[in-house]
């Protein structure tokens, strides 16, 4: 027997098997595979060695494939397999988005004087990083910023303007969210205050008035009238003697108001500049005035007396000349809607009457913060 035929007869063997399991293959091939088994002895050809050793590497390639892909297929047979299932659905509504508003600030109140200062309540979010404070010249604005304050809890600002009444709100924010306008509240810087005639400017004689009017602009006329034709026939007023701040006796007082837009600080030193001259500018006569600042109602009424200061002259002046009243330091505030009133009197004991001129650019009448 020939070396190669023993060699055959297994792959003989592995031929059959093979194409028993590959049926894919195509007639020819099988029929090839199938003669070859049944003839263990070949005749000796040229070209059945080269064939054969082909055929030999084909099949052992695709033996090889089978049984790796065999080995792979139990290999991964062994894993274990794991899965995932919903059973229920949760509930996160807890973690539900929501929004928010940032809420305002409340009780804006300011308060006029010397400076302005500027209270409120706190806006209640706590996460917001402070407020701002806004000014406008008219109600309800345009406003303009002018602090930003922080922390939150802190909740005052003084204001310095120029003398005028100004009108305040406050905003909450946090970053760069803004709430909405707090209440409005106004107040007056008042650096000075001066005592007027009505009508102001004046601009000819008129009878006297019990109640005149005191603001925050300077006199602008430059001739002094008779302001109490009804009582003379000079320019400015005269008031008669009378008994002290409790006198109610028309031509023995006279009284100047100013009505707070927003509260009015007394907390400085107010002092009250006015010219005056005795009566007929006579001469060598003594005299003595007081003067009283009180906090009334918007209508002057209802007073309650706050300070006062006199002023004493022996001769009193016989021709125009300023004299000043002192009213300490005051610890009060005059709420906004009331008014602050000053009363002037001419003590009972003076020698004679007293004149008094004011709203003009020479006769400057003034209270001074």
């Amino acid at each position: 027997m020939r070396p190669d035929a023993a060699q055959d007869r297994p792959v003989s063997a592995d031929f059959t098997i093979e194409t028993q399991d590959l049926p894919d293959r195509s007639d020819s091939v099988n029929r090839q595979h199938l003669s070859r088994a049944r003839s263990p002895h070949p005749s000796p050809s040229a070209h059945t060695a080269p064939n054969n050793r082909a055929r030999k590497g084909r099949r052992v390639a695709n033996l090889a494939f089978i049984l790796t892909t065999a080995a792979l297929a139990a290999a991964l047979s062994t894993v274990p397999h794991t899965s995932a299932a919903f059973t229920d659905i949760t509930d996160n509504s807890g973690n539900a988005l929501t929004s928010d508003t940032l809420d305002p600030p409340t009780s804006t109140a300011a308060t006029g004087g010397a400076d302005i200062t500027i209270d409120w309540t706190a806006t209640p979010d706590s996460y917001a990083t402070g407020h701002r404070v806004y000014r406008s010249t008219s109600s309800g604005g345009p406003y303009t910023q002018i602090a930003q304050i922080t922390p939150r809890t802190t909740v005052t600002h003084t204001d310095n303007p120029a003398d005028g009444t100004y009108y305040y709100v406050v905003r909450s924010y946090y970053l760069g969210w803004e709430s909405a306008d707090s209440n409005e509240d106004a107040a007056t810087l008042i650096g000075v205050l001066y005592l007027h005639n009505n009508p102001s400017p004046p601009t000819g004689g008129t009878s006297s008035q019990g109640l005149l009017p005191l603001d925050t602009n300077a006199p602008t006329a430059t001739s002094l009238y008779n302001y109490d034709t009804d009582r003379d026939a000079f320019a400015g007023l005269v008031i008669a003697k009378g008994s002290g701040l409790g006198e109610t006796e028309a031509t023995k007082i006279q009284r100047w108001m100013y009505i707070a837009a927003g509260g009015l600080d007394l907390s400085t030193a107010p002092q009250l500049t006015i010219s005056t001259a005795m009566k007929d500018f006579s001469s060598g006569k003594n005299a003595t005035a007081e003067a009283g600042l009180y906090d009334c109602t918007a209508a002057g009424a209802s007073c309650t007396l706050l300070a006062s200061d006199t002023v004493t002259s022996n001769p009193w002046p016989s021709s125009w000349q300023d004299i000043t009243f002192t009213f300490g330091t005051l610890s009060h505030t005059i709420s906004a809607g009331r008014a602050l009133v000053i009363k002037l009197v001419v003590d009972g004991n003076s020698d004679d009457n007293l004149w008094f001129a004011y709203d003009t650019t020479s006769y400057q009448a003034r209270i001074d913060f």
